[in-house]
């Protein structure tokens, strides 16, 4: 109730904006919103780091029917060989393994697959009574811009436990221009099979500042550290070994 009506990333403009802190196209919940906070223009402005974080999701939120903005039906747009469609008997997958372009049945071309393609594995199992079994393996692939995106994701979070004067003292600063303008070095950790019963935890190292924020998305972990001299990744690894094995630094 006592938290200023500016928005914590610009720190200037009035905070009337709704932000759902998870991107609704990625199973958001209900609660896990800040009423007031973000300002319209960066809610607008950050949406291309939702999009990018969205990416290497796009098959999951597919299988899995989570309807992005307006109710639209979830569909696969950033895999050259992948693409998808929507029917009354459920999601249809199309994927291209050959060395060519091809056209699906929808009208949508698919490029070749290469070296660099992240579908690692598509394979077809026979089964009785003329069914089949789809083994599929996609390499997830998170750049740059998508690690932003966890790290706004995790600033709103604090923003959400702490409330929003928190998150605007100067400490956070840097964070902010990470998220905003691709400016320092941050860190984040992917651990697979997160064994969270909550979307997000936080956790401080030291008073000064450096929170590390756990973030929950699709059943997948990811740590963000907000301290920049652990840009190297090792403590966030042994970190993530505690939470969960197989853990990948992302790029920063």
């Amino acid at each position: 109730m006592n938290d200023p009506k500016v928005c914590l990333w610009c720190q200037q403009s009035p905070a009337d904006s709704l932000e759902h802190i998870i991107p609704d196209a990625l199973g958001c919940p209900e609660w896990f919103v800040l009423e007031s906070g973000i300002c319209r223009d960066c809610n607008q402005k950050n949406g291309k780091l939702d999009r990018a974080l969205l990416v290497p999701f796009e098959p999951i939120t597919v299988l899995r029917g989570i309807p992005r903005k307006g109710g639209k039906p979830p569909t696969v747009d950033g895999y050259s060989t992948m693409a998808s469609v929507q029917t009354p008997q459920g999601p249809h997958l199309f994927v291209n393994r050959e060395m060519f372009s091809v056209e699906t049945q929808a009208g949508k071309k698919l490029g070749p697959t290469s070296s660099n393609d992240p579908i690692e594995k598509f394979t077809v199992e026979s089964l009785p009574g003329g069914k089949a079994q789809i083994h599929l393996k996609i390499r997830q692939n998170f750049n740059r811009m998508a690690v932003r995106a966890l790290f706004k994701i995790a600033l709103e979070t604090l923003a959400f436990s702490r409330g929003i004067t928190f998150v605007l003292d100067q400490r956070f600063d840097e964070i902010r221009q990470f998220v905003l303008h691709d400016l320092g070095e941050y860190s984040a950790v992917l651990t697979s099979g997160a064994p969270y019963d909550i979307y997000t935890s936080i956790a401080q190292k030291s008073e000064d500042c450096p929170f590390v924020v756990t973030i929950c998305i699709l059943q997948l972990g990811f740590i963000c550290d907000f301290d920049p001299k652990f840009s190297s990744g090792s403590e966030l690894l042994a970190a993530a070994a505690k939470i969960g094995e197989g853990a990948i630094k992302l790029p920063n």
